[in-house]
């Protein structure tokens, strides 16, 4: 019976032993992804670090959509916000200020869209300054909607900020473009 145990135990233990080496073999392949993951994304930094313009030494990067500018990401998520107290009873039913915002604001992310679609600097530059005025229009109708207690103050807060974060992303992207040489890509 003692010999029966003691045969088990060598077995046991020479299976542990191999699961060991194949532990041992997995985190090697582990190890070997990670270093490939890593390479992988020194790479795309490289990338992103080539895909950067630089203007009075300054920089700032480039899009290849509209979707890529920061300030016109934050633009939708405003709009979605905007979208969400509509649903509000209060508002819900004041047809025209829920028409106004929802007009102004959608237009502060189809101007950027528009204007960078144009190709040229003059026409962006013209668009986002529109974009501008829309968001200023949205944070005035916030003004109105909180007035007449369709939103609570940290609603009102939170948007009140997210409208002036655009307005001052708007008039820094404005500024950075009226110092740049670039024309556009349809004056190449």
């Amino acid at each position: 019976r003692n010999k029966e145990q003691g045969t088990r135990n060598k077995e046991q233990g020479t299976r542990n032993k191999e699961q060991g080496t194949r532990n041992k073999e997995q985190g090697t392949r582990n190890k070997e992804q990670r270093t490939t993951n890593n390479e992988q994304q020194t790479r795309n930094n490289e990338q992103r670090t080539t895909n950067k313009v630089t203007t009075n030494n300054k920089k700032m990067s480039t899009w290849k959509t509209f979707e890529d500018i920061d300030v016109w990401q934050l633009a939708r998520l405003f709009c979605i916000e905007i979208f969400k107290i509509m649903q509000y009873d209060g508002l819900k039913n004041d047809y025209a200020l829920k028409d106004q915002i929802n007009r102004s604001s959608g237009s502060i992310m189809d101007n950027i869209a528009e204007g960078y679609g144009r190709d040229g600097k003059k026409e962006f530059i013209n668009f986002l300054s529109i974009a501008k005025a829309s968001a200023t229009e949205s944070m005035s109708q916030l003004y109105r909607i909180h007035d007449r207690k369709y939103i609570n103050k940290d609603e009102y807060e939170k948007l009140i900020n997210e409208s002036r974060e655009i307005i001052n992303k708007l008039g820094g992207l404005i500024a950075y473009l009226k110092k740049s040489e670039f024309k556009g890509i349809k004056f190449k």
